[in-house]
C-alpha cells in the first residue's frame, strides 16, 4: 500500500511487509524516513509494522520514505531483495 490510516480503529492501522505463501525470510530489514533523512523506524521483524509513531508521539500526516532490504527463500532459491518507496500517513 501506498498509504495506511494508524487510528486505532483496527483497519489498515500498520505499514507493514506482507510475504507470498510459502516465503521464508531469512533476513529482513525495513526502515522509514521522512523528507529530510530523520529515521522514525526500523525493524528486522518482517512480522512487525509501523504504527505511524515515533517515541510514543503520532506523527503529522504526510509523505514518508520507505527502505527494505530482504533475503527470502522461496521455491528453494535464495533471493535477494531491495526496494524504496513512499507510504502516506493519513488521519
Amino acid at each position: 500500500p501506498n498509504s495506511f490510516s494508524p487510528n486505532k480503529d483496527g483497519i489498515n492501522d500498520f505499514f507493514q511487509v506482507f510475504t507470498g505463501i510459502g516465503v521464508q525470510v531469512e533476513k529482513f530489514q525495513l526502515l522509514v524516513f521522512d523528507r529530510w533523512g530523520n529515521q522514525f523506524f526500523a525493524t528486522e521483524d518482517y512480522s512487525s509494522g509501523w504504527d505511524g509513531a515515533f517515541r510514543g508521539k503520532d506523527m503529522d500526516p504526510g509523505v514518508y520514505v520507505w527502505y527494505i532490504n530482504a533475503t527470502v527463500l522461496r521455491c528453494g532459491q535464495v533471493m535477494h531483495y531491495e526496494d524504496k518507496g513512499d507510504v502516506a500517513i493519513v488521519r
